[in-house]
């Protein structure tokens, strides 16, 4: 509901997606998402060819004895196969002689010839707009006559974190100092996600310094993420900014970690009040900004590796809220076994060595041990 609000308000400004498209070099098409259907402009092979390195040869005077010369020749893999041929001996069962060429068995009509167009013929749709451009995909572009491919322009996301105790990684801190984790971990989950990103330099719990930073980065982004300041503490200020420079949309969503969300807009761009706890900020991520960037990126809807699991430990949540719970995999009897991690905002720990993330809104409180579940994989896991 909150996500659905969230599009409805941008709809209202004229907000639209996806983004325009773009042509790239297939070198640069990689983890790109196609703006357009892909048609082949070329056959694949474009040509009759051989399919193995030998001789082309007549098939039906194959098993007779000796081919005598000139009624075969000799041929590699991919060259052109002349009319008057209708097979290839592989090398592996032909022995040529001053004689002629002796070909072990007799070949049947076709035998390791491919046809004009076998594999693409000129206009077939070869993949869908929306799709995310793999290497094979390449591979298969260039056979069909492209050079370039029509991708999606890749969504610009502005990073703000806030917060005067915010240190750089790897400083020695002070007492109340913290290091920047939630910078870094939010500009790697949207490369990943197919954006460039920009991580603006921390502001202090100002309001004003945050309302002009927030201005800036709409003014040049599709979306802009403030860190922290999203609940309702003194020194959070994010609602009172989207108020007072744009509209705050939602303020708190039935979801734990990452309930202080907070969804708005400034000069028509949509904005994410992230939670500042770890945790949380990787939760709102996955549930408000990487739905968001799938549709500028007009990117097709693709199901998640799902596993089923069986929990070996306890996971409760109030009654109609959304959990989102990080699982550690092992080897079970019949099912992984899956211990649930914890769910504290700060506890990066659970997220980082987790296999699999169980999300579930739980109607009774309780999921008690050796519930079987479906959980989102998140990387391989030991067996």
């Amino acid at each position: 509901m909150a996500f659905d609000a969230w599009l409805a308000a941008l709809a209202g400004t004229g907000w639209s997606a996806p983004l325009p498209d773009e042509r790239v070099s297939l070198d640069a098409a990689r983890g790109r998402v196609l703006a357009t259907t892909l048609v082949a402009r070329a056959a694949n092979p474009p040509h009759r060819c051989a399919a193995m390195d030998g001789y082309a040869v007549v098939a039906a005077a194959t098993g007779n004895g000796v081919l005598a010369p000139g009624t075969y020749l000799r041929i590699d893999t991919g060259q052109v196969v002349e009319d008057r041929f209708d097979a290839v001996a592989q090398i592996e069962i032909a022995s040529e002689s001053g004689g002629g060429l002796r070909v072990e068995r007799a070949l049947a009509s076709g035998t390791n010839v491919r046809a004009a167009g076998e594999d693409v013929q000129e206009g077939d749709v070869l993949l869908p707009a929306g799709r995310l451009v793999s290497s094979y995909d390449i591979a298969l572009a260039a056979v069909a006559g492209h050079a370039e491919l029509s991708v999606t322009r890749r969504p610009v996301v502005s990073i703000l974190p806030t917060g005067g105790e915010l240190r750089p990684a790897g400083t020695q801190l002070a007492p109340g100092e913290v290091a920047d984790a939630d910078g870094p971990m939010l500009q790697a989950l949207a490369r990943d996600s197919g954006a460039l990103c920009e991580r603006l330099p921390p502001r202090p719990d100002d309001a004003a310094q945050i309302g002009e930073a927030v201005l800036g980065a709409a003014a040049s982004s599709d979306l802009v993420l403030v860190i922290a300041g999203s609940s309702r503490g003194r020194a959070d200020h994010t609602a009172g900014v989207l108020t007072r420079h744009g509209e705050l949309v939602v303020h708190g969503v039935a979801l734990r970690p990452a309930h202080p969300v907070a969804l708005g807009l400034v000069q028509g761009t949509p904005v994410i009040g992230i939670p500042g706890y770890p945790v949380a900020a990787a939760i709102a991520f996955e549930r408000f900004a990487r739905p968001l960037l799938d549709l500028l990126l007009g990117a097709l809807p693709e199901d998640a590796p799902l596993i089923r699991v069986r929990l070996t430990g306890e996971v409760r949540a109030k009654r109609g809220i959304e959990a989102y719970v990080p699982l550690v995999l092992s080897a079970g009897h019949d099912l992984p076994d899956a211990m649930p991690q914890s769910r504290k905002g700060g506890a990066l720990r659970g997220l980082a060595g987790a296999h699999a993330l169980l999300c579930t809104r739980l109607e009774e409180g309780v999921l008690p041990v050796g519930t079987e579940v479906e959980a989102r994989l998140l990387r391989p896991w030991p067996r």
